[in-house]
């Protein structure tokens, strides 16, 4: 009867062990603001068990191997579960800001200008033309005329990342109607460039 009883418990202990539906997931580690990075030093991970769709909402250890990238959309506070909508990629690389301007290919190499090219953002005024902008990533090209339907009118979308000071100049650029994307990728840094003073009428 002791060895009948010992295996039956053996049995009752491998059953349970079997029947453990719980998975790991994220919780933080300490209490996270809003709009700051995510590390890994933030989140810890424990076994709970929930239903599929509650699960699908939260952050498994596979997909925490992309967090360095994210930052916290909302305050986080210790032992709290981290859902994947509680992170939110970052806007650019390194700390700068993704901002888009639409331009006529024919004021952007043609067209062809794609994902991680870096171009130079020159405005032509009345009487000096300027790169206000030199050397910024290109993060995404939306191009309606790249599918060869036959709506391509010539415009495009660039997305470039820039820092504040450079998104207010690029907002000037495209508000003054004049300004084109000249692709650097593998070029000598355009920065420091002086403007160029254009000449007068001669009449």
């Amino acid at each position: 009867m002791l060895v009948a009883g010992t295996l039956g418990l053996l049995l009752t202990l491998a059953a349970l062990r079997s029947a453990d539906h719980r998975v790991e997931v994220a919780i933080a580690a300490r209490d996270i603001d809003a709009g700051t990075t995510v590390t890994s030093n933030d989140l810890t991970f424990a076994r709970v068990a929930a239903d599929a769709h509650v699960l699908d909402q939260l952050i498994t250890p596979r997909g925490a191997d992309t967090l360095h990238r994210v930052v916290a959309a909302r305050s986080l506070h210790e032992g709290e579960l981290v859902r994947a909508t509680d992170v939110r990629p970052r806007a650019a690389p390194h700390g700068t800001r993704a901002m888009s301007i639409p331009i006529d290919k024919s004021r952007a190499v043609g067209g062809r200008i794609a994902t991680g090219d870096r171009v130079d953002v020159i405005v032509a005024g009345d009487t000096e033309v300027t790169i206000v902008i030199a050397g910024a990533e290109v993060l995404a090209v939306d191009d309606p005329g790249a599918g060869g339907l036959g709506n391509d009118n010539g415009d495009m979308t660039v997305t470039l990342a820039v820092d504040a000071h450079q998104s207010q100049l690029l907002a000037g650029a495209v508000a003054s109607g004049d300004a084109f994307l000249a692709r650097a990728t593998g070029a000598r840094s355009a920065t420091g460039t002086p403007p160029l003073e254009l000449a007068g009428d001669s009449g």
